[in-house]
């Protein structure tokens, strides 16, 4: 094996480690918005607030999702 060869398939483990830790961490971010809406006695802060944090965790989430999708094209 050339040392090409090596680091183009660690190059594509690393990518692959990526991937997926990106699709975690939307997945998170869009659970994050759902559970500060479903829970509000969890969380000791007014609606305005809790709505407004929970549109953008979740906007944000999308954004990631958004992300990947395209990056595979």
């Amino acid at each position: 094996m050339t040392n090409e060869s090596i680091r183009e398939r660690n190059d594509k483990k690393i990518a692959t480690v990526v991937r997926y830790f990106n699709i975690i961490m939307a997945i998170f971010y869009l659970t994050a918005a759902a559970v500060i809406l479903a829970l509000p006695e969890v969380f000791t802060i007014d609606s305005t607030t809790r709505y407004g944090v929970s549109a953008i965790f979740a906007v944000y989430g999308l954004y990631r999702f958004y992300r990947i999708i395209n990056k595979d094209r």
